[in-house]
């Protein structure tokens, strides 16, 4: 800043000192022109932090329901394979059954062509009482009814294929209405009591067939 001398006039001061302003006036000015600059671009990268906070708490929220979603299948998958197993093992068991319905089968007709030879070796006096015995013995058969139960049983069997995916949730007891039903009644195949209530029957409560035998199912 220029000081003033003896030599120098107060009008030639007075301009150095006018001068001196507008140029402190100008980098004001321009100071303040930057700062207005600084400011805009704060507030743009300001909004963009906020804009990127808020897609990396939305990103771990998904993460977290994510991590939900992949726990409740693998606990699914957990339920379903040993769901799978004890049905396996009640179709091993039903196989059983219709073995040995077969060889029943196989035995009564053995038995029926047996009778049917022996009647040709009696007289004619006892042909009759013969003939007799054996529409007896074809209407026991009948009353088996072994063909349409072999046939029932298949279809029951098929069913269970099929509805394999969808038995994860079971329904409650028909009878008491509280427990959750878990035994399978044979020959069947109905699941509609609870182990406590089964003990107590002798007749499916849905279907009202006969009971042969029980077999309780676990689940996780």
């Amino acid at each position: 800043m220029m000081k003033m001398t003896d030599d120098t006039s107060i009008e030639e001061f007075v301009e150095v000192m006018l001068k001196t302003s507008q140029d402190l006036v100008n980098k004001i000015k321009y100071m303040k022109k930057n700062i207005k600059k600084d400011k805009r671009l704060y507030n743009k990268l300001h909004t963009k932090h906020n804009k990127q906070t808020e897609k990396l708490k939305k990103s771990h929220h998904d993460n977290v329901i994510l991590k939900e979603k992949i726990k409740k299948l693998y606990l699914y998958k957990k339920e379903t394979s040993q769901f799978v197993s004890s049905l396996h093992q009640v179709i091993d068991e039903q196989e059983d059954v219709i073995i040995d319905m077969t060889m029943q089968n196989a035995e009564l007709q053995s038995e029926t062509e047996a009778q049917k030879k022996t009647i040709t070796e009696f007289q004619s006096n006892d042909f009759k009482t013969m003939e007799t015995n054996v529409n007896n013995l074809r209407e026991d058969y009948e009353n088996l009814h072994i063909e349409q139960n072999l046939h029932q049983l298949t279809k029951q069997l098929n069913t269970l294929f099929q509805k394999e995916d969808t038995f994860k949730e079971e329904g409650l007891c028909i009878v008491c209405r509280t427990q959750p039903s878990d035994t399978v009644f044979f020959n069947c195949l109905h699941l509609c009591v609870c182990s406590h209530c089964a003990t107590n029957l002798t007749a499916c409560p849905y279907c009202r067939g006969n009971i042969r035998s029980r077999k309780r199912i676990y689940t996780v």
